[in-house]
């Protein structure tokens, strides 16, 4: 409205309650996309990032809704991270997320 640019990301967020999964995505998912896992496949229990280079483009969480809480900020403000620090869970996402302002 001013003549100002302003860089503005509101991106799909979608989910489905299947038998005993929670299963939530934000984002999308770059052709060269990047994907670093956190928490456990067998169990059910994990998070997906899809990265490209550092920036977070989505995420997709299986049984963990808080994870996705940040993880759809993190994704709006397209968040830049390493994947060591996305897949290792005594890095807190909140930390992240703060990190990129």
């Amino acid at each position: 409205m001013l003549g100002q640019e302003v860089d503005y990301c509101k991106p799909v967020w979608y989910w489905s309650d299947q038998f005993d999964l929670n299963i939530q995505f934000c984002g999308h998912i770059p052709v060269q996309a990047e994907v670093t896992l956190r928490g456990d496949l067998a169990s059910n229990q994990f998070a997906a990032f899809f990265q490209s280079g550092e920036t977070i483009e989505g995420v997709l969480t299986v049984n963990r809704a808080p994870d996705m809480g940040i993880g759809k900020r993190l994704v709006e403000r397209r968040a830049k991270a390493q994947a060591a620090q996305l897949a290792d869970a005594d890095v807190s996402l909140r930390d992240i997320l703060k990190q990129a302002g």
